[in-house]
């Protein structure tokens, strides 16, 4: 009868270890993505010379609104392909802030290289 119970303790510690497993793969920065953790969803591309454009679907907002949105992406690939995240942008003429160029639709398009 013991010997049951013990059985039973075990099986139920399992399934609550591995419970948890879906929560800590949440918490991975590299996992899946939702649109609910930045505010405007981006596309990224590279070219072979290492150059990067990110395109944030931001409907006409301004660069402050959209910044996280385009940094989100340029962030992770850098630290995937690279080790490190830093990132160097392109800048706007005055040297200010970050250069976009918006399309039609208002999206905004950044451009940017990851730091060796």
């Amino acid at each position: 009868m013991a010997q049951r119970g013990a059985v039973l303790v075990m099986i139920l510690g399992g399934a609550l270890a591995l419970s948890g497993c879906s929560r800590i793969a949440s918490l991975n920065p590299f996992g899946s993505r939702t649109t609910s953790d930045v505010p405007y969803a981006a596309s990224l591309s590279d070219d072979r010379a290492g150059n990067l454009t990110v395109t944030v679907k931001a409907a006409g907002a301004g660069l402050d609104a959209v910044r996280e949105s385009a940094r989100m992406p340029v962030t992770e690939y850098c630290l995937r392909q690279h080790g490190s995240s830093a990132a160097d942008w392109v800048m706007d003429g005055a040297g200010a802030d970050w250069a976009a160029t918006r399309n039609e639709r208002g999206d905004l398009t950044f451009r940017a290289r990851c730091r060796a």
